[in-house]
């Protein structure tokens, strides 16, 4: 999956220390999945119980020594997918981001609609830091993957989201 770059998180090996929840949901739904991987078993695994649309939930890493010097690299990349909830469909989803925080939590991301995870496969996101001034990459301070729900329940759909999976795999820079 790397090329040219380094990788900061495969997770195909135990551990996902430093890994942990920005929004609603305990630290306790993030874990590492051993049997799913994006080219080889080995994944992080985000479980969300939506309470309600209009949330956001992320995935992030926080690195013990901030802030991490990524110059020289200009791409974030990493492999997602968003597991069938058993409704065959993600209506209950916007879409998710690639983010960096950087300089003091200068939040950046880049946005992918819910339409490219509805074969509910893997897919490469890269989040290009050259298409974005804010990003600083001497000075990051974090780095994930974020999931918004709609704002409103769509159409004949339940009055919350429906528990959704989200894996993350191979998290890495160019």
């Amino acid at each position: 999956a790397e090329v040219d770059g380094k990788m900061l998180s495969s997770f195909d090996i135990p551990g996902i220390a430093r890994w942990g929840s920005g929004g609603n949901v305990p630290d306790a739904y993030i874990f590492r999945n051993m049997t799913e991987g994006n080219f080889c078993p080995g994944s992080l695994q985000l479980n969300i119980p939506f309470t309600a649309y209009g949330q956001v939930q992320d995935v992030q890493f926080n690195p013990e020594v901030r802030p991490q010097v990524w110059t020289g690299f200009t791409r974030a990349h990493a492999w997602v997918r968003v597991e069938d909830p058993g409704t065959g469909n993600l209506d209950h989803l916007n879409g998710l981001q690639l983010f960096v925080s950087t300089n003091g939590y200068n939040f950046q991301s880049q946005f992918v609609s819910i339409a490219t995870f509805e074969d509910f496969d893997w897919h490469e996101v890269i989040f290009d830091f050259s298409a974005n001034a804010a990003v600083i990459p001497a000075s990051v301070d974090q780095w994930g993957v974020q999931i918004l729900s709609l704002a409103t329940a769509p159409a004949g759909a339940p009055m919350t989201p429906p528990f959704t999976i989200v894996l993350v795999d191979d998290f890495w820079i160019e």
